[in-house]
């Protein structure tokens, strides 16, 4: 009877852990079925940009080419200059993170640090920023920026990204939990407010920037409104205005377009595989300290 009861209890308590490894496997199995489905396309497009035409046309479904050519960005770069659109995202892209995350760092110290009238009501409103499309402000940025001469200018397409509710909102709670401690230390010390921020708050949150940085670059990288907006000029276009216009251009070469647009995708993967471990930990570290 003994022995009966200690069974009994030996399968009650191995039950539960069946369950929770069988709820751990189905997870897995789960998220790696969902990230097979959401990287087909673009390991298709990527497969399909070194197939010639004639090949895509026969093996439309297939994702390794029978027969690699470099042919279709050859003709990329050639026919629809698109290194001039690598520039102009470049140095738009570039321009707007260095800015958004100085400013927006900025912001998120003064809220988080000094006590004044309204510092509660104004992160709401950086927040609820977030919630406004941006097809609400095309009209008036559009008659704005006429007004001030910024159409087919680089500051036209910047200056919209700069601030950025996600930016302050991740970076206060951020800068709330770093002790006050250090930096009372550091004040004692005759250390001013800018030299505190630029010597230790900065360098404590490294995780919470880098995932700004990657958030900021890819936002800007992929922005198309504000471009459809400000441009009207060919040469100022930047990546995705002009990848939207080479369909028309290419028509049905899809190979060609398949080639511009990985050549496009290059910088975005590159900046996440570089910064992913900024990414997690920041976002983290942000989600716990908010």
């Amino acid at each position: 009877m003994a022995q009966h009861h200690a069974d009994s209890r030996d399968f009650l308590i191995f039950r539960p852990r069946v369950g929770r490894g069988g709820t751990y496997i189905s997870r897995h199995i789960v998220l790696i079925l969902v990230s097979i489905i959401m990287m087909l396309p673009y390991v298709w497009m990527v497969g399909s940009s070194f197939k010639a035409p004639t090949e895509l046309s026969l093996t439309y479904f297939t994702l390794i080419p029978k027969q690699p050519t470099l042919r279709n960005f050859v003709d990329s770069v050639r026919l629809f200059n698109i290194g001039r659109y690598f520039y102009n995202s470049i140095v738009v892209s570039g321009t707007a993170v260095l800015l958004q995350t100085t400013v927006c760092a900025l912001a998120a110290y003064a809220l988080a640090r000094f006590e004044f009238p309204g510092a509660g009501l104004l992160l709401v409103i950086f927040i609820g920023t977030m919630m406004v499309p941006e097809e609400t402000i095309m009209v008036p940025l559009f008659l704005l920026f006429r007004s001030m001469g910024l159409l087919n200018t680089y500051g036209g397409m910047i200056l919209p990204i700069v601030p950025w509710g996600f930016s302050v909102y991740l970076l206060t709670q951020f800068f709330r939990e770093i002790p006050k401690e250090i930096e009372e230390s550091a004040y004692i010390d005759g250390a001013s407010h800018l030299n505190i921020f630029l010597r230790i708050i900065l360098p404590l949150s490294k995780p919470a920037l880098g995932a700004i940085f990657i958030f900021s670059f890819l936002m800007t990288w992929d922005q198309m409104v504000i471009p459809l907006i400000v441009v009207s000029e060919q040469k100022m276009a930047t990546l995705p205005l002009a990848l939207a216009n080479m369909i028309h251009e290419a028509g049905e070469n899809h190979t060609l377009l398949a080639a511009s647009t990985t050549l496009a995708t290059i910088p975005s993967v590159a900046i996440f595989v570089a910064f992913q471990r900024y990414f997690i930990s920041g976002l983290t570290a942000g989600a716990v300290k908010g």
